[in-house]
């Protein structure tokens, strides 16, 4: 999606006071503009959501504080306790992320974003089983709005069930992945890891179409890799190099791979980076 679509479209979010999806940018005039407003329009709703959402992958304190203060105007709001669930989970403050996500689930529990980001904060919090209940429930709402996007889903639950060392179970989810199953374009990465996890792509085709001029999808992609060495292969001294290279990016380290790989180079891993 291009820079200017992404742009719209967030500028649509900000306008309805919603909940954040796909890329997020920060423009910096438009939250000179917002702050201006703030200062005469303090009790501005959607105008702090605006606020929250430009910070939202800049700078995170500012972005949960102008949750908070939405929150403080419309305290039933699902996606703004979304929202900064979100930002939680960026922090590593688990406890609070999930506190937030399951308020958002049960004000609205119709949306399957919403039981995804609720399922990764259990899974942080090492509850495999209810994390694998919430990435269900994200299925089930994909399904029923129409949105099909399962392969994060999926890929999420063979993770939780590898986690719980039942193999049969992590294969079972993955096992109506191909290379047709609908996903948005943003999310391709977590169906192409399907694939490897299933055989149906090599680890070295997979490892020569890892983007490596973004840093997000080197995350992203490579703790695929990762999972694939470690978890169905044997391979640590390889997984041990995919670690390695992911724990090297220098930006993005709030994405949920990197923090996976910091838990590998502490536990299975320490005697190998």
């Amino acid at each position: 999606m291009s820079h200017e679509k992404v742009k719209e479209r967030q500028i649509n979010i900000m306008k309805e006071g919603g909940a954040t999806r796909g890329p997020i940018v920060m423009d910096w005039d438009m939250l000179k503009e917002v702050d201006e407003f703030l200062k005469d329009h303090p009790k501005s709703f959607k105008a702090w959501v605006a606020r929250g959402i430009l910070y939202f992958n800049e700078e995170f304190e500012p972005a949960i504080e102008s949750f908070s203060q939405a929150l403080a105007i419309e305290p039933f709001n699902g996606d703004q306790y979304y929202n900064r669930g979100r930002k939680f989970l960026s922090q590593d403050r688990y406890p609070q992320a999930l506190s937030d996500l399951t308020m958002s689930t049960r004000l609205d529990d119709g949306d399957a974003w919403k039981w995804h980001f609720r399922g990764v904060a259990h899974y942080f919090l090492d509850q495999f089983e209810e994390a694998i209940e919430c990435f269900n429930r994200g299925i089930d709402w994909h399904v029923k709005n129409g949105t099909n996007n399962t392969p994060p889903e999926k890929d999420w639950i063979f993770m939780a069930y590898l986690h719980m060392g039942d193999k049969e179970k992590a294969f079972e989810t993955i096992a109506d992945m191909n290379a047709d199953t609908l996903v948005e374009p943003g999310d391709l990465m977590y169906l192409k890891r399907c694939l490897l996890y299933k055989g149906e792509t090599s680890i070295d085709d997979f490892d020569k179409d890892v983007d490596r001029s973004m840093a997000k999808r080197i995350i992203t992609e490579l703790y695929g890799a990762v999972v694939y060495c470690h978890y169905i292969a044997g391979d640590d001294k390889r997984a041990a190099g995919y670690l390695k290279e992911i724990l090297d990016v220098d930006e993005d380290h709030h994405a949920f791979g990197y923090k996976m790989a910091l838990i590998d180079k502490a536990t299975w891993a320490k005697d190998l980076l």
